[in-house]
């Protein structure tokens, strides 16, 4: 009878620690979705940079033609949204009449997570 005791509250300890562990072990588990959040901010950063080097690459090789300069703008505008819309994201691009001197860029980037707004000025 004492070793019917005995084994049988062996059992129950043993699956008692074994319910323990499993439900604490899901808080220690990282959860590789949610690695990138807070990454949002190093997007401002990139989509100036895009934009930017457009606008220099337009002016370095056109004599400052603003035709191609607003159609290379245009073009990078529409590669970005399409490139943000694939992760999910919406990009809202506006500019001012482009020139090589001065272009001004007021972006939007919004997600079910963040809104974004940006305004920054290219100069020569």
């Amino acid at each position: 009878m004492k070793g019917q005791f005995f084994i049988i509250s062996t059992v129950i300890m043993i699956s008692a620690l074994i319910l323990i562990m499993g439900y604490l072990y899901d808080y220690g588990k990282v959860d590789l979705t949610k690695i990138e959040t807070g990454q949002e901010i190093n997007l401002i950063e990139d989509i100036q940079n895009s934009l930017k080097t457009t606008v220099k690459a337009a002016c370095d090789s056109s004599n400052d033609d603003t035709t191609i300069l607003e159609n290379n703008i245009l073009l990078e505008e529409k590669f970005l949204k399409d490139k943000m819309l694939e992760s999910g994201i919406v990009l809202e691009i506006t500019h001012n009449t482009p020139s090589c001197a001065s272009t001004q860029f007021t972006f939007k980037i919004k997600s079910n997570d963040f809104y974004i707004e940006n305004t920054f000025t290219y100069q020569r």
